[in-house]
């Protein structure tokens, strides 16, 4: 029907933003007084990660073999290529193969957490080092990459294949330390409009991706997106007040990680299924995708994400010390990221 989310790409942008600003919260603090080692950061990194990521891998393994293996027929070219890329794929590592050039064949939506994982880890390994004039310095240049490639590419939409690899390895460096800047510099930073409602400020922030393609602008637009928006809108968002809705806001919240790695897949099994291609009914076929996606994966993410989580947490983390010695710290297993 001709609609087109020209600017999709960068929910990727704003997640990552969020994604900095919730681990600067929940461990700035704990990484700076030695709590919490960085052995111990990336188990909670995987384990806030990983149970998701293998169910959507399971889910996108009859996909990835019927693409690859369907066509061609079985042969031990391509059961050497499929064996290949499911090991590293499996582990949130890329393969490469003449085949195609996607980092992840499995599914595509994996890069951009391959991407947060590498910057995680700079994270904490450097984290004592990524203060003040280091942090901007690399958000600034980072912000310099990003901008030369969004007006030379003609948009932001980087990162999925190996050619792209610089692109989205810049997404993810600006997008993630940007975050945990705003987290770190809050107060001092002064909005005239940080008391919108939380709804509002959402729209607002969802209007560029939302935006029509233009093609000499596509890449101003998402430049402005980027590094001007979406960082207002993340600084709005979390000094906005509670109120009724803010157990749903939560919710949707803590289910986005579910929807981002399964969307894609939901859409490939309709058209299998359905025999048809839900581009051609846009918008209303992502609006039925999404409607019944999000009570999934809010479900999901309840009553099978978060136990795994739960458990894996008392199993693998290191027990803190006793109250009267540490204050209290909310983890990131009790937050969404």
């Amino acid at each position: 029907m001709g609609f087109s989310l020209a600017h999709g790409h960068l929910a990727v942008d704003i997640f990552f933003l969020m994604s900095g600003f919730v681990i600067a919260s929940a461990y700035d603090a704990r990484l700076a007084s030695g709590e919490m080692s960085v052995p111990d950061f990336l188990k909670v990194r995987l384990i806030r990660l990983y149970p998701v990521y293998l169910m959507s891998f399971v889910v996108s393994l009859p996909l990835f073999l019927k693409t690859y293996l369907g066509v061609e027929g079985i042969t031990p070219a391509g059961l050497l290529f499929a064996a290949k890329t499911m090991a590293l794929n499996l582990f949130m590592l890329p393969s490469y193969s003449p085949r195609g050039p996607v980092l992840f064949a499995v599914n595509l939506v994996y890069w951009s957490l391959f991407f947060e994982m590498a910057v995680n880890i700079v994270y904490a390994a450097c984290h004592r080092f990524l203060k003040g004039r280091a942090l901007l310095t690399v958000i600034m240049i980072s912000g310099l990459v990003i901008a030369g490639l969004a007006l030379v590419n003609g948009n932001l939409d980087l990162g999925v294949s190996w050619p792209e690899f610089g692109g989205g390895l810049a997404r993810a460096v600006f997008g993630i330390f940007a975050g945990i800047a705003l987290f770190r510099y809050r107060d001092g930073i002064a909005l005239p409009l940080n008391r919108l409602p939380a709804p509002l400020v959402l729209g607002i922030a969802c209007l560029p991706m939302l935006m029509p393609r233009s093609d000499p602008f596509d890449g101003v637009i998402d430049l402005l997106a980027v590094m001007i928006i979406f960082p207002a809108a993340v600084l709005m968002l979390s000094k906005a007040a509670s109120g009724r809705t803010t157990s749903l806001w939560l919710a949707l919240g803590a289910a986005s990680y579910p929807l981002y790695l399964l969307h894609f897949q939901a859409w490939k099994y309709a058209e299998i299924m359905l025999r048809y291609h839900p581009e051609k009914y846009a918008p209303f076929a992502g609006i039925v995708t999404l409607g019944l996606l999000i009570p999934l994966c809010i479900l999901l993410e309840r009553r099978v994400d978060e136990p795994i989580r739960q458990w894996m947490s008392k199993r693998w983390i290191r027990r803190p010390a006793p109250a009267s010695q540490v204050p209290a710290v909310k983890t990131e297993t009790d937050m969404a990221a």
